[in-house]
């Protein structure tokens, strides 16, 4: 009884209180009670009472307030002009009630938009949420999957360990313990002979750069991209400082995985991951860029290359690069070449190749191909397109007649995306050198590198594919490092022609399965115009089997 009673209470103050907002209130609360209490019926007394004390109140309220003809009696001077109502009272009090129900109107109808518009922009996350999942859902299991296989083979790596210097202060203990690792692998052994081959932790290499293109237009996908590869990134970083200070710990993972060395292969996704990195900043710092340039063009004089064009238009610099990437599209330039000694390769590969200068800088060794620069560029990595200079590739087999090479492959982008040098004959030559270093940074410099007519030589009399530039000698001197993402392939001569193949063999069988490997005797040979050049023919080079302008795969 006491929680109708209760029940009754609150219907009934909730009435007054909307009362002293407005009347109109009052009708609107009492009308949601009446409502409500039909829809929650439950027996007929209650039905009856509930409805009492809605209307009821309501009754006695408006009684009160003169809403049913009764007069207010606020004071005794009004009684008398409150008596007969005038007719404009009623009409006032008529539109009061319009606009209180047009101002409930205005206000549910306010609601219902916010309401509306909050719906809209959740659907608007969701599906930009949906949108950077699938964008990135393939990247992240990459990335996944690579600390997943590094964290297993570390894991397997210290139970090894651990089992090795189990009871290692307990003489006894310990040779019981060997006897029985003992039996476990004859047993193992036994299995191996009928054919089940022990198993290494395959390691999950993440890919070389590829951006999607789509990416860019999703700015929660790209941020998300962004930081996970900082994060893996930060991983690989302390994986390294952890094997550097347990070396014991790097030589058991070596042990147990199916790419080694260890390192290498930590190296090569670190270098992975930066160019992904680089890639993924690309947009943002090539923006920095131009503000920069534009505010150092205010303060001071700078060369014309780097001055933003104030209708619109590319700055030099960018407009060179466009140009660039157009001939090399329209020649077909698919790689540049660099030749170098199989000694070389392993730091090469994990680390990139770098100027005479960073090496002497970073205190890494390597052997010299090119002792003196003639060029004066010490800061430059020569290259050549689409085929060595044999000229010079020539002489160095000579000087050392005794070491193996490998002519490294690597993508054209280079041209456009690195800082560059072109010069249409041998670098250390006259020609290259009375021109200035940025002269041969231009587009137009490395047009002329296919020059039709090139001193008393006619391109077209060469018969040379449109990729090759007209003087086999032409080099490009790549001014910074170049990272191990721009390795396409590693070209190997015949093995007949190496001298020395079982360390051809060592040195790069850690590799096979991160690089390409061929045999391309091609590119240990003259150009096929040798003669219109001299002196190098290809007698020199012995006897040929075979096509040597066929690339087989490298096999043992």
């Amino acid at each position: 009884m006491e929680t109708v009673l209760i029940w009754q209470t609150v219907i009934t103050a909730s009435i007054v209180l909307s009362r002293l907002h407005s009347k109109v209130l009052m009708i609107v609360v009492a009308l949601c009670w009446t409502g409500w209490t039909i829809l929650a019926l439950q027996t007929s007394p209650l039905f009856v009472l509930q409805l009492i004390s809605t209307w009821g109140t309501v009754w006695i309220i408006s009684w009160c307030s003169g809403l049913f003809g009764k007069p207010d009696k606020k004071n005794d001077n009004s009684t008398l002009k409150t008596e007969i109502r005038p007719q404009h009272d009623v009409v006032e009090s008529e539109s009061e009630s319009d606009n209180a129900l047009n101002k409930i109107g205005t206000t549910i109808n306010k609601g219902l938009f916010q309401f509306s518009e909050t719906l809209d922009r959740v659907n608007d996350n969701l599906k930009k949420e949906a949108e950077k999942d699938k964008l990135n859902q393939n990247f992240l299991l990459e990335l996944y999957a690579f600390r997943l296989s590094v964290d297993h083979a570390i894991k397997n790596a210290e139970a090894a360990y651990q089992s090795d210097h189990l009871y290692e202060n307990e003489p006894e203990k310990r040779k019981l313990y060997e006897q029985t690792r003992i039996q476990i692998s004859n047993s193992l052994k036994e299995l191996n002979a009928e054919g089940v081959e022990e198993r290494k932790i395959e390691l999950s290499t993440i890919p070389l750069v590829h951006f999607a293109a789509d990416i860019s237009h999703s700015p929660l996908a790209l941020n998300q991209r962004i930081e996970k590869v900082q994060e893996c990134l930060n991983y690989v970083a302390q994986v390294e400082k952890r094997i550097s200070e347990e070396r014991s710990l790097l030589e058991y993972i070596d042990k147990v995985i199916d790419k080694k060395p260890f390192i290498s292969f930590l190296t090569f996704n670190k270098w992975s991951l930066s160019g992904h990195l680089r890639k993924l900043n690309s947009e943002e710092r090539h923006k920095e860029r131009v503000s920069h340039k534009s505010s150092t063009f205010l303060s001071q004089t700078v060369s014309t290359d780097v001055i933003l064009q104030t209708d619109g238009r590319l700055p030099k610099a960018e407009l060179y690069k466009e140009k660039i990437k157009g001939i090399v599209e329209k020649r077909n330039i698919n790689y540049l070449v660099h030749f170098t000694r199989i000694e070389n390769l392993p730091k090469i590969l994990e680390n990139g190749l770098k100027s005479r200068t960073s090496l002497q800088l970073d205190g890494v060794g390597g052997l010299m191909n090119d002792t003196l620069r003639l060029d004066n560029v010490n800061d430059a990595i020569s290259t050549s397109i689409s085929f060595p200079n044999y000229k010079m590739f020539y002489r160095k087999q000579i000087q050392f007649p005794h070491a193996d090479w490998a002519v490294i492959k690597l993508e054209p982008s280079i041209l456009w995306e690195l800082d560059c040098a072109f010069c249409y004959s041998n670098a250390a030559g006259k020609a290259s050198t009375k021109l200035t270093l940025d002269a041969r940074r231009s587009a137009a410099a490395f047009e002329k590198m296919f020059d039709e007519n090139l001193g008393n030589t006619v391109r077209q009399s060469l018969k040379i594919p449109d990729n090759y530039p007209t003087d086999p000698q032409a080099e490009v001197l790549v001014l910074e490092g170049i990272s191990p993402k721009y390795i396409q392939s590693i070209c190997l001569n015949q093995k007949t022609e190496m001298h020395n193949l079982s360390q051809v063999q060592e040195t790069i069988k850690p590799y096979l399965n991160m690089f390409k490997f061929f045999h391309e005797p091609m590119m240990f040979l003259p150009r096929k115009d040798y003669d219109s050049w001299g002196p190098v023919k290809l007698g020199d080079y012995g006897l040929v089997k075979g096509n040597p302008y066929t690339p087989d795969d490298f096999q043992f």
